[in-house]
């Protein structure tokens, strides 16, 4: 079984390609297409998530071969990619992999990499204690105790949480652990080095997310000619809130 994808809009505008975070699929962007419906808006489900199996032939390498493949096979030759956390780190991948096809990117909470060896053994042990819960952990709670991290703000307390909640809980505890292994942050290196040659139109956070706020700063210093957004009232996932 393949990646399975989701489109909506015009099928013959430009293709804008969104990319979902971990424990996510597709579905999750299509309160946000509703406004870009003169585009053709596509999404997949990334491996291990919504209706699409975690296979090994999927690696972080061959993912972006495998998206492109599909994506050419449906008659489009290059797009705009949006994408949200861990989406937004394949994303990166994808356009240093395939430049001629990615023409731009939007970043919503991503993060270009970890760069210290002590963050990346920090970030080691915070993935220990992630796959602890989710062995532990029935789903449900899972999903709770994920929403209560930090960077998330005061998300279970939007009106629609519940909804998120369930959807977000139909996922394989086995899947996420090989999903974190394969895509997770400190598992790959960081794209920092590169940032600048990567054609990154923008990157959006919220105000509430202190973690992100910082890498969206240190965008902004770095790299002037990038369009960077804070959202006030907002957190980890502005297009949800």
């Amino acid at each position: 079984m393949g990646v399975r994808w989701q489109e909506w809009g015009n099928p013959t505008g430009h293709a804008l390609v969104f990319l979902h975070g971990f424990l996510g699929d597709g579905s999750d962007w299509t309160p946000v297409v509703s406004s870009f419906l003169e585009f053709r808006c596509l999404s997949p489900d990334l491996p291990g998530h919504g209706q699409t199996q975690f296979s090994e032939t999927m690696s972080w390498d061959q993912l972006p071969v495998q998206l492109t493949q599909d994506l050419k096979a449906k008659g489009i030759n290059h797009a705009v990619v949006i994408g949200y956390s861990m989406g937004g780190r394949i994303a990166l991948h994808w356009a240093e992999r395939n430049p001629e096809f990615v023409q731009g990117i939007i970043l919503e909470s991503a993060s270009p990499g970890i760069d210290t060896e002590i963050e990346r053994r920090a970030r080691r042990l915070f993935d220990l204690q992630v796959e602890k819960r989710l062995k532990t952990l029935p789903p449900g709670e899972f999903i709770d105790w994920w929403c209560e991290l930090p960077m998330f703000g005061d998300i279970k307390n939007h009106p629609n949480y519940p909804a998120l909640r369930e959807r977000r809980s139909r996922f394989s505890p086995d899947d996420m652990r090989r999903v974190m292994g394969e895509f997770g942050a400190a598992a790959r290196p960081s794209v920092w080095p590169v940032f600048g040659q990567l054609p990154i139109i923008g990157y959006v956070t919220g105000s509430l997310d202190i973690k992100y706020k910082i890498v969206a700063r240190r965008i902004q210093t770095e790299f002037p000619n990038i369009s960077v957004e804070i959202l006030e009232n907002a957190a980890h996932n502005c297009h949800f809130e």
